[in-house]
């Protein structure tokens, strides 16, 4: 059985706490790491934000951090999930039609599909032989 002297004791708990601080420090220095990851990644976010064309239709992203450049790109605050920033952006370019005909955006929202009655009348070979042969 052993027992603990003061001296012991001293020992023994000077080295619990350098071990404490060493963690300590180590534990800081993966979280300013992590921001210093985060803060880069921002900042490529705004440097890329005005030239990076979104050239897939917006259901077609399916990582967080593609709508988050559109976000970004779009000059939008907004945050959440997937859902809530999908839904976000459908409705900023809805609202924003100027904006959904960018070159930047245009394919993220789905093509608006024309009724019969705005497409051209294109005649074919069977409504020609109706006009013609009454």
């Amino acid at each position: 059985m052993s027992f603990i002297t003061p001296l012991n004791g001293v020992a023994l708990f000077s080295q619990q706490d350098m071990e404490c601080q060493e963690k300590e420090m180590a534990e800081e220095a993966n979280k300013k790491s992590k921001m210093d990851l985060v803060l880069a990644r921002e900042h490529q976010c705004v440097l890329a934000a005005a030239t990076k064309v979104f050239a897939n239709p917006l259901p077609s992203y399916n990582h967080k951090d593609d709508l988050l450049d559109i976000i970004v790109a779009l000059g939008l605050d907004c945050t959440g999930t997937m859902t809530l920033l999908t839904e976000c952006i459908q409705s900023h370019l809805a609202s924003h039609p100027v904006v959904a005909s960018q070159v930047h955006f245009n394919a993220a929202l789905p093509p608006i599909h024309q009724t019969n009655r705005d497409r051209p009348f294109h005649p074919n070979k069977m409504t020609k032989d109706i006009i013609l042969n009454p």
